[in-house]
């Protein structure tokens, strides 16, 4: 997804050439994944000839929330609190990063009160 969020559209030969420094993939492995995101609709596609041309259909944000929700449905029993404390009992989260998390919920409390 990141090199078609940078790149906007690509093929599939585009992206697996832009991968290989990073993940040398077979062409059909990055031909599956894109096929599969196609299918969840992540990804929009088009004909150009004989090759298809991926363009994302979905943001960042939108896909970071998706897995977010699904690892918590899954792992947690759709729990987020559960996952947030696991990452500190596990020590994800250093104290600082637990604090810098505090400050953020008591402005999206103080936020929302002030709107009702």
């Amino acid at each position: 997804m990141e090199k078609l969020w940078d790149y906007g559209e690509a093929s599939i030969a585009q992206v697996h050439q832009a991968l290989r420094p990073e993940r040398p993939l077979a062409l059909s492995t990055v031909a599956t994944v894109l096929q599969r995101m196609h299918k969840k609709q992540w990804l929009r596609r088009r004909s150009r000839g004989r090759q298809y041309v991926f363009r994302p259909n979905i943001t960042f944000d939108e896909v970071r929330n998706r897995e977010v929700e699904d690892l918590a449905r899954r792992m947690f029993g759709s729990r987020v609190q559960s996952l947030a404390e696991h990452l500190v009992v596990s020590g994800k989260l250093s104290v600082e990063e637990v604090e810098q998390l505090c400050k953020q919920l008591r402005r999206v409390s103080d936020s929302t009160r002030t709107v009702s």
